[in-house]
C-alpha cells in the first residue's frame, strides 16, 4: 500500500502542484482562444478564404426624406381670419402621438388668441388617417373647430 501511495503522489504531485497545473492549463487555453478570435476577426491577406461563403448583405432601404415641420404662414392666417367669425369660440384638435401636428396646432392657438378668438386648450384625439392638412368645421351654437391632421 505504501508503495502505491508514493507512486501515486509522484504521478499526481502535491495539491499545490495540481492547482498550479490547472491554472497554467487555463491560461494556455485562454491564450489560444484569444489568438484564434483575433485571427478570425481580422483576417490577413494571406489567410485562406472561409469554407462557407457569407450570404449577401441586403442593401438598406434608402431613408425617406424628412419633411420640414409645417408652420403657420401669412396666407394661412388670412384664411383663418376670413373663415372664422371674429371672436367666435374655437376648439383645436390634433392627433395623439403626432408632435409635428401638435406644434402646428399650438401655433394656430397662439395666433387665434392674439386675434381675440375664444380658444381653449388643444384637444388630442386618436389618430385619423383620413384627416390630412388643416380643416375648419362649423359646430352648433356658433362654435368652430380647427382640425390639424397629418401632413398631406
Amino acid at each position: 500500500m505504501r508503495k502505491s501511495n508514493a507512486r501515486q503522489r509522484a504521478l499526481l504531485g502535491t495539491p499545490s502542484d495540481r492547482i498550479a497545473a490547472v491554472a497554467l492549463a487555463a491560461l494556455f487555453v485562454a491564450a489560444l482562444t484569444t489568438a484564434g478570435c483575433r485571427r478570425a476577426a481580422t483576417p490577413s491577406a494571406t489567410s485562406a478564404p472561409p469554407s462557407m461563403p457569407m450570404p449577401p448583405v441586403a442593401a438598406a432601404d434608402p431613408p425617406t426624406p424628412k419633411r420640414p415641420p409645417r408652420r403657420l404662414e401669412d396666407t394661412n392666417r388670412k384664411e383663418l381670419e376670413s373663415t372664422l367669425p371674429k371672436g367666435a369660440p374655437v376648439e383645436i384638435t390634433a392627433p395623439e402621438g403626432d408632435e409635428e401636428a401638435y406644434r402646428l396646432a399650438q401655433e394656430i392657438r397662439i395666433f387665434l388668441r392674439s386675434e381675440k378668438y375664444g380658444v381653449a386648450n388643444i384637444i388630442r384625439n386618436p389618430p385619423d388617417p383620413s384627416a390630412k392638412g388643416v380643416g375648419v368645421e362649423a359646430l352648433p351654437d356658433g362654435k368652430w373647430r380647427v382640425i390639424v391632421g397629418q401632413p398631406e
